[in-house]
């Protein structure tokens, strides 16, 4: 965001990050009102409880990376606030808070979810959804990565064919014989 001052391209980024954390939230808000609150949980077997406690430390563990990715963009914004334009600074900040916020209502969710899980089959498409619910913020971001044969085709950058290339019906002939 810094170094492109295009404000078209900062409204698209921003409403992007607004849609992805509406998709997390909507996902999420529907996963609560499934769920019967804390009185339908259940003590569940030795195996069960593991399947449990496993399933909830690894989503804790990506989910983990998600808050700090987002509390580094936070202290990145606050440091370097002078780089940004009062409305881009507002627009960076929101964007993380809604990235740490996406990431800890997932995981508040996911224990309630699990916790109500009667089946080691259920705590395991639970720990799914709840995986691709916290990880839609990335698949978005996919979207607008970087695109190397844009940028090379707009310097129009010219590579010279090295012998092998300039040769290559010769190699072939090479290996068929």
């Amino acid at each position: 965001m810094l170094h492109d001052y295009n404000p078209f391209r900062h409204r698209d980024l921003f409403l992007r990050s607004i849609i992805t954390f509406c998709l997390q939230m909507g996902l999420i808000y529907l996963l609560f009102t499934e769920s019967n609150g804390l009185d339908s949980s259940s003590m569940g077997t030795l195996n069960l409880n593991a399947a449990r406690l496993i399933c909830t430390l690894v989503l804790h563990i990506l989910i983990l990376e998600e808050v700090k990715s987002s509390l580094h963009l936070m202290r990145f914004v606050k440091y370097n606030f002078n780089k940004f334009t009062a409305d881009q600074l507002a627009r960076a900040f929101m964007v993380a808070l809604m990235k740490m916020a996406g990431g800890l209502a997932t995981e508040a969710i996911n224990i309630l979810v699990i916790v109500q899980s009667e089946t080691i089959d259920d705590v395991v498409k639970d720990f799914i959804a709840f995986n691709i619910i916290s990880e839609i913020d990335n698949l978005i971001i996919k979207t607008l990565a970087f695109n190397p044969t844009r940028i090379l085709s707009e310097h129009k950058l010219k590579f010279k064919k090295t012998d092998l290339e300039k040769s290559e019906w010769q190699v072939l002939a090479l290996l068929w014989e």
